[in-house]
């Protein structure tokens, strides 16, 4: 009534007295805080100050507290009060009535200390206050699911033990339900919570300690993980990067957004609210933090369902998971890759063996050195001695071999086979590789939006959690999110799983070695897509003669320079030779030239002496051969036969080659034109739906709908992103797809060639008479 009948709203100064519990080492909400988030909610004409005479403290004294509520509440120059220390605002909650507006700010668990609660506000005339609602006991509960503790401390300020009297009790009521004894440590300073510890404790639970300073905070939780002690923080994220490991609050701008939440609740009471009817509920992310750190000190390792979603800090870096760009991608896969390696190799052997069969029409030079021994009785000096040895050259000139003329034409005919066997083989590691990479980025895309779902589920979890707790809601709805939450939750680790083996394939085609799993960037994708968005390439795809003839660019470059079809028409052209020399065979001889001499250079034994009639020692002899075959069982017409069949064979699988290339070529180009623009649908798509799934929400928050239009709006927004998430790797899909339907990466691997390739599609354009004039 005083405010509303004072200096108008627009011109309005509110003075706000705050009151902590003692000298903090610590601050939670600052009143300088207060001021800054004031300032940047507020609009022109209303200010918050804090004047220096109106920051109170309690001196971590119950007497005190009290004098300077009273203080506060009597003060005429304060207009609302806030209390800032946990202390100080369960007192002022227990006050029957209150001159003024008050807020308390900080608050453990309202529902353990028993504040007033109405319809999700405080029911009570000037007094409100915010809560995030996360229950002690459900603290303690994860706690202990997690570790499986025995003997529980909890270090507690000495004062809140003094005022929260609860905390005994429920302490009691903890023990019956995990089995686990509970000891509540009072704890002023650094000393009492290490050297106070009582030996059997097997786990600590820290509650907020505001005199102990950042570094007693962290000497704390080192000292604690050396003595391999695992340990939970109340206050949440901002102990846990402190050295404390666990928590079950990772907002990492809680003390802001308190701070704003505590300036719009004075604004609503400057307009004339009742502190009664503002909601108490400050729904914050309840997600589980994890010092991974600290983990490995006190060796332990979460399991892998708490992990799923968990917020890991102080992580070790893998020293081996270096990112890779597309480009290095392809280069490591062209480079690397086994598969490829083999057929690149493949076509080497084929070269070889054309030297093979080229040797066969070659001349040929022999030597031979003999010994050979007979027994005495058949010596004989006109024939043979008992011992002789024997030396020869002996010489060979094919004049004619039909076979071997052919074998030589056919063996260049698989080289070149082979040789396009490999350029196919590198053509579908690069495309492998490309699609792999994208298929990786896409699947982390997906894990990082089926993650965000989770979060989202998560913060109506708790929404949820909190409307119920103020009467706002019944259980139904608790339990309609929990269901919902364990839904995102598989979900996210399927995502998780198709990007473990995203990785894996792409680490196969590149060969990576390294036991980590590869790490791809981003970087280098914008690089297709300004192409394909560039104006020059737009105006092949912007109207339907255009694109009707870009497509059949595309296909005369799919059979023209397909390996696949190249390495048929090689085949077809070597077994065409081996026809002709199956039939040649019945009736051209092969023709040979033969020269021989020898030598005798040593004769012993019986009959080794020479006569007039014993042959001279060296001998030669020249010769032409001709070799026909008169019979060969039906040999001959078998193979002609036979090799004429393999000739229909290849003919026909040429066919079935030339409609599989212009297939795979037609079905990647029906792709293509509705991919490209999925990109900006999906995204205009996401963004409407993230915009509408933020109203609901807010909506929801504010009990105006219902929990089923919030889950269709969550729906639709998780369907409108994943769709976003995997638009441009799609595209991007299709693309590398394009350019092996079109036998060329260079334009993916060298920009330098994409000029050219204009000018080979403007020459196709003008050719069909319809010339693309403009770039």
């Amino acid at each position: 009534m005083l405010l509303s009948a004072t200096v108008p709203l627009a011109a309005r100064e509110v003075r706000v007295g705050v009151l902590i519990d003692g000298p903090s080492a610590r601050e939670g909400i600052s009143a300088e805080a207060l001021e800054q988030a004031a300032s940047a909610v507020y609009g022109e004409g209303l200010t918050l100050t804090v004047p220096p005479p109106m920051r109170l403290t309690g001196h971590w004294s119950v007497s005190a507290l009290n004098a300077a509520l009273d203080r506060l509440e009597a003060d005429p120059q304060v207009d609302v009060v806030v209390t800032l220390g946990f202390a100080a605002s369960h007192l002022i909650a227990h006050r029957t009535q209150l001159p003024k507006p008050t807020i308390a700010a900080s608050v453990l668990d309202p529902v353990l200390q028993t504040f007033p609660m109405k319809s999700g506000t405080s029911g009570r005339h000037n007094f409100t206050y915010v809560s995030t609602f996360n229950r002690v006991e459900d603290q303690v509960a994860t706690f202990h699911r997690i570790i499986g503790f025995s003997h529980l401390t909890v270090l507690v300020d000495p004062l809140a033990l003094q005022v929260v009297r609860e905390l005994q009790l429920k302490a009691t009521e903890l023990q019956a339900a995990t089995g686990a004894t509970i000891v509540l440590l009072p704890t002023a300073n650094l000393t009492d919570g290490t050297a106070r510890l009582p030996p059997d404790t097997d786990a600590v639970y820290v509650a907020p300690l505001m005199r102990l300073s950042s570094d007693d905070l962290r000497s704390l939780a080192d000292q604690l993980a050396q003595r391999k002690l695992p340990s939970f923080s109340l206050l949440g994220r901002s102990e846990v990067e402190q050295g404390i490991l666990l928590a079950t609050s990772s907002d990492t701008e809680r003390t802001e957004r308190l701070a704003r939440r505590v300036a719009l609740n004075i604004q609503r009471i400057v307009e004339g609210d009742d502190a009664a009817n503002i909601e108490v509920s400050f729904p914050s992310e309840g997600r589980l933090v994890v010092n991974m750190h600290t983990a490995q000190v006190i060796g332990f390792s979460p399991h892998w369902d708490d992990l799923t979603d968990a917020v890991q800090l102080a992580a070790e870096s893998m020293p081996d998971q270096r990112s890779i760009s597309l480009l290095q991608a392809l280069d490591a896969s062209i480079h690397r890759n086994p598969t490829l390696r083999a057929a690149q190799l493949g076509a080497d052997i084929a070269t070889d063996q054309i030297l093979i069969a080229r040797s066969a029409l070659l001349p040929s030079l022999a030597a031979d050195i003999s010994h050979t021994q007979i027994d005495a009785s058949h010596a004989s000096p006109l024939l043979l001695a008992q011992r002789t040895s024997e030396a020869g050259v002996t010489a060979q000139l094919p004049l004619y071999k039909d076979s071997a003329w052919a074998g030589w034409s056919v063996s260049r005919h698989l080289a070149a086979a082979a040789s396009e066997q490999a350029r196919q083989e590198l053509l579908d590691t690069l495309q492998q590789t490309a699609t792999s990479y994208f298929g990786l980025l896409r699947a982390k895309s997906v894990e990082s939006v089926r993650r965000q779902n989770v979060e989202n589920t998560r913060q109506n979890l708790e929404t949820a959690r909190a409307r119920e707790a103020v009467g706002l809601s019944t259980r139904s709805d608790y339990l309609r999110w929990v269901a919902q939450m364990a839904s995102a939750r598989q979900d996210l680790l399927m995502a998780e799983a198709n990007e473990r083996q995203a990785a894996v394939e792409l680490g196969r085609l590149i060969h990576y070695e390294s036991s980590e799993p590869v790490v791809v960037a981003e970087a280098g994708i914008d690089e297709p897509l300004k192409w394909i968005a560039s104006p020059h390439t737009r105006k092949y795809l912007d109207t339907p003669v255009n694109w009707k003839l870009f497509r059949e660019f595309i296909l005369s470059q799919a059979r023209d320079y397909s390996p696949e079809l190249k390495r048929v028409d090689e085949l077809i052209g070597g077994q065409q030779r081996e026809v002709t020399s199956a039939r040649r065979a019945f009736f051209i001889p092969d023709l040979v030239a033969v020269g021989t001499v020898s030598n005798e250079f040593s004769r012993s034994g019986a009959g080794s002496e020479r006569t007039a009639l014993t042959p001279n020692s060296t001998g030669w002899f020249v010769g032409i051969q001709a070799t026909i075959p008169v019979f060969s069982g039906g040999a001959l017409q078998a193979k002609l036969s036979e090799s004429r069949h393999q000739l229909r064979q290849l003919d026909a699988q040429r066919h079935a080659t030339t409609d599989a290339v212009d297939a795979r070529a037609r079905s990647v180009l029906a792709r293509l034109p509705s991919s490209y623009p999925a990109i900006a649908l999906s995204r205009e798509a996401a963004a409407a739906a993230r915009e509408n799934y933020a109203k609901v929400a807010d909506a929801y928050t504010r009990g105006v709908v219902s929990i089923t239009d919030l889950i269709s709006a969550q729906d639709a927004s998780l369907s409108a992103e994943l769709s976003q998430a995997q638009a441009t790797f799609t595209f991007l899909i299709d693309f590398a797809d394009t350019l092996r339907v079109s036998n060329s990466f260079d334009v993916l691997l060298d920009p330098q060639t994409r000029e050219p390739w204009y000018n080979a599609v403007d020459a196709w354009f003008i050719a069909h008479g319809t010339p693309i004039t403009t770039h």
